[in-house]
């Protein structure tokens, strides 16, 4: 619970507060993974913190931002319609997310009509906006978030934070500091090669250290051996000397 692309799942009832459909401030509820755990335990709490440190200093992986990377190819834009549709969907999507006000706010009486009846400022003066859900849902179930196919849902990850209440809790616990991000923004070529096999070969590693299958302290090294063994130390290498170059090339410039 020390990044913020998890910590609203486990957030407890009352953490912060929010405003409601009637525009008065209450208590938030419960995150997903928080209501199951007090189901278990409705007499416990949970306590955040920050990440334990490990042999390399304190931190956890953050998500990089590759879902703001988008490519289309020849196929799509050669066809006027098709082309057409795409740029449609992107400023849609645009348009959902935005973080200016105008835009954002149009997006909203555009597709849910005016303020008041399907829609309302969460946070009014951040202008964050929210679905009256029971209103909404009630009357086109067809577009609940969730329906018997599964998630309905979409759009891009945000690489900025909005100033939600929710938001807002996450920073004050430092959920936003520690995190490692991804300096390579796309796939080189050796990690092409050797991403998949050592992903599976890591999980199997972290599988028997946690069933006790595997000795951490005893096992660790053997571990290391057969990831670099697996393409590990080839991708390391290659992505010190990718980022080496690109240092080189920017203080050319």
């Amino acid at each position: 619970m020390t990044v913020r692309g998890n910590f609203y799942h486990w957030v407890m009832p009352g953490a912060y507060q929010e405003y409601n459909a009637e525009g008065e401030l209450v208590d938030c509820v419960a995150g997903n993974s928080a209501k199951e755990f007090l189901a278990v335990n409705p007499d416990e709490t949970l306590v955040y913190g920050q990440p334990v440190t490990g042999p390399y200093g304190c931190g956890v992986k953050n998500w990089n931002l590759l879902a703001q990377i988008y490519c289309f190819s020849e196929d799509a834009t050669s066809n006027p319609e098709k082309w057409e549709r795409i740029c449609a969907i992107m400023e849609y999507m645009d348009r959902q997310y935005s973080t200016d006000v105008e835009k954002y706010t149009a997006w909203y009486e555009d597709i849910y009509g005016e303020e008041g009846h399907y829609w309302y400022w969460s946070d009014p003066d951040n202008h964050i906006a929210a679905l009256s859900q029971d209103t909404f849902y009630a009357e086109y179930p067809e577009f609940a978030p969730v329906d018997e196919y599964g998630p309905t849902q979409w759009g891009p990850t945000l690489p900025i934070l909005l100033p939600t209440p929710q938001n807002r809790y996450g920073e004050s616990l430092g959920y936003t500091e520690l995190g490692i991000d991804n300096v390579i923004q796309f796939s080189l070529p050796m990690m092409a090669e050797y991403q998949t096999n050592l992903t599976n070969l890591k999980d199997t590693w972290m599988i028997d250290f946690i069933t006790g299958a595997k000795d951490v302290d005893a096992d660790w090294d053997a571990y290391i051996a057969e990831m670099n063994a697996s393409g590990l130390e080839e991708m390391v290498q290659e992505a010190r000397e990718w980022y080496a170059s690109s240092q080189s090339e920017a203080a050319a410039e």
